[in-house]
């Protein structure tokens, strides 16, 4: 219905996850609903109409995720879906601010910007966006209109933040909300307790950091199916590994 095309945005991104990952495509549906709700059209009958259709076929496809999975807490449990589109929104964040970083400024970085700001939208179903949220939701949309006007004008975009000379710190994916924690990560040590590359030099902390962030990129990477920047941010976590030295410079 043309009275709710402010929804298409939402639901033709439901449709992009509806295969690799129903659990998020769910609640993005479910915020579009919800917005649909709010609006004058859902007054009229045809606008009660239209969204109870949407809500019968959102409660079915319910039902086939919780009969498919195991673990279906991300359905049942508000706390624990909203630790999980905050992990799917900063994965996705996390892709585009690496490739940005690395000044790759193609259209699947633009559109990952707008789909994470959007996922982050899709957040506010659940409550009061965490600070860190609402910035990266915002820092998200600036830069996706940001990269769509040097791509229209021919100017060469600046990695980073295009408005401030300070720019945030690529963010790992992990939940921002502390309800469901990290699993912590297994490492080397000597019997010093130090972290230990395969070669035998102690790997700094800064550089478990480094770490981290490189295999972050990588797996993200691989979501999108972009194979050549999985490999090289994992050389990048490999040599310091194996060398305890990182390459990225």
């Amino acid at each position: 219905m043309t009275e709710f095309k402010v929804l298409t945005p939402y639901l033709k991104l439901a449709d992009e996850f509806k295969e690799r990952d129903p659990i998020l495509s769910y609640w993005i549906t479910m915020h579009a609903i919800q917005r649909g709700i709010k609006t004058p059209a859902s007054k009229t009958k045809e606008g009660k109409t239209y969204l109870l259709q949407k809500m019968e076929e959102l409660e079915a496809r319910k039902k086939a995720i919780i009969s498919k999975f195991e673990e279906t807490d991300a359905i049942s449990d508000d706390i624990v879906a909203e630790a999980y589109c905050e992990a799917a929104a900063i994965k996705v964040f996390s892709w585009a601010d690496g490739q940005d970083r690395s000044c790759n400024f193609g259209k699947p970085v633009i559109r990952a910007f707008y789909t994470a700001s959007s996922l982050f939208e899709v957040l506010g179903q659940f409550g009061d966006l965490p600070m860190k949220a609402e910035e990266l939701k915002k820092y998200s949309k600036v830069k996706a209109v940001y990269l769509s006007r040097c791509l229209k004008t021919g100017e060469t975009p600046v990695p980073g933040n295009p408005e401030e000379d300070t720019v945030p710190l690529p963010v790992a994916p992990q939940t921002i909300s502390s309800a469901v924690p990290a699993p912590a990560q297994p490492v080397i040590e000597s019997a010093e307790g130090r972290v230990m590359s395969t070669s035998g030099v102690p790997i700094q902390s800064d550089l478990m950091i480094r770490l981290d962030e490189h295999v972050s990129y990588a797996r993200s990477a691989i979501q999108y199916e972009d194979v050549k920047t999985a490999v090289t941010f994992l050389q990048r976590a490999l040599s310091i590994l194996t060398t305890g030295q990182d390459i990225t410079n």
